[in-house]
């Protein structure tokens, strides 16, 4: 499950699992990962960074 603002480059992946291992995410975790993207909303760029640094999130290039 991801999330894109529709005007940013920015995407935020929430949640990724093998096909393998689940079949699919349930209600509940669905509707979780919507209240956690709700709060990627508002995040500005500096808290992005924070949690970076933190290494509560983590970032992926992607190169050409």
């Amino acid at each position: 499950m991801g999330y894109r603002r529709s005007h940013e480059a920015r995407i935020i992946f929430l949640y990724a699992f093998a096909k393998g291992h689940k079949a699919d995410i349930s209600a509940r975790e669905e509707a979780v990962l919507g209240l956690v993207a709700e709060a990627f909303i508002e995040t500005t760029d500096q808290q992005i960074e924070e949690l970076l640094a933190a290494g509560s999130i983590w970032e992926v290039q992607h190169h050409d």
